[in-house]
């Protein structure tokens, strides 16, 4: 998968909700078999899931030169993240 340029992978089992231990374990056994992939577990958002797998590669190196980018400027605080839930994190929080 990583040869094709495959960066993410989201997993959505039918009731995980009920209990994730299928899920996690699906999750760490592409982990270890793939390290570096972005993994993100779906349950019932399984639409939400294949966009953040899709979406969090990508915004995680937005996020990395944007923080770089503005130490290389001088500016002393790295800019929080807003969440979905309208919380705010730093950088390296919002990526994990």
């Amino acid at each position: 998968m990583q040869a094709a340029g495959v960066e993410g992978e989201g997993v959505c089992l039918l009731n995980a909700y009920r209990n994730r231990a299928d899920e996690r374990g699906a999750r760490d056994a592409i982990r270890a078999a793939l390290s570096g992939l972005s993994i993100i577990l779906g349950s019932l958002r399984a639409l939400a899931a294949v966009m953040n797998a899709q979406m969090q590669p990508i915004v995680a190196r937005y996020q990395a030169a944007f923080a770089a980018q503005s130490v290389r400027q001088g500016i002393p605080n790295r800019p929080p993240i807003m969440l979905s839930n309208g919380g705010v994190v730093g950088a390296s929080l919002a990526g994990a």
